[in-house]
């Protein structure tokens, strides 16, 4: 895929990390994420990481994770969707949409995580219409409280932004 194909998957602070879609290990369509510098590689190390422990319905799979030569690249599958930031959805579906999303968020924290990020670039449909969370390069340890709590309140907000 050409540089001008290529988009970015953050702002400015994390310049250092792309995403491009590309042949995988099984010859199947996949989304790497590239970090050069220590602080994105290290992101992208903790993002594996994380999804490692969390992979199940509702979030994004982990394909592989390679570090080497100074480079680090994350692997997952290319979900082919689009974006909640850019969908249009029907109140119907919106309702769809929140409750699998309330079901991924209870599982997470069921599992120790909160996401830390729920924001509509971070919320992806596959090729059949479903929900898939990603961006799990911030999630924290869920505490039982205010990090719970604030992925909830993310959650609402979300959904109401549509």
């Amino acid at each position: 895929m050409s540089d001008s194909a290529e988009r970015r998957m953050w702002g400015a602070e994390h310049v250092s990390e792309r995403v491009s879609v590309e042949v995988g290990p099984s010859g199947g369509p996949v989304a790497v994420k590239r970090a050069g510098d220590q602080e994105g590689r290290a992101r992208l190390r903790r993002e594996a990481e994380v999804l490692a422990g969390v992979q199940g319905a509702g979030v994004v799979e982990l394909v592989a994770l390679t570090d080497d030569d100074g480079d680090t690249s994350l692997m997952t599958v290319w979900l082919g969707g689009g974006t909640f930031a850019s969908a249009a959805l029907a109140p119907k579906k919106l309702a769809s949409v929140g409750a699998s999303l309330a079901r991924t968020v209870a599982a997470l924290h069921d599992k120790g995580v909160a996401h830390g990020r729920l924001t509509p670039d971070h919320v992806l449909f596959d090729g059949l219409g479903r929900v898939v969370l990603t961006g799990f390069a911030e999630a924290t340890p869920d505490d039982g409280g205010g990090v719970a709590a604030d992925d909830v309140r993310s959650l609402g907000e979300l959904i109401t932004s549509k």
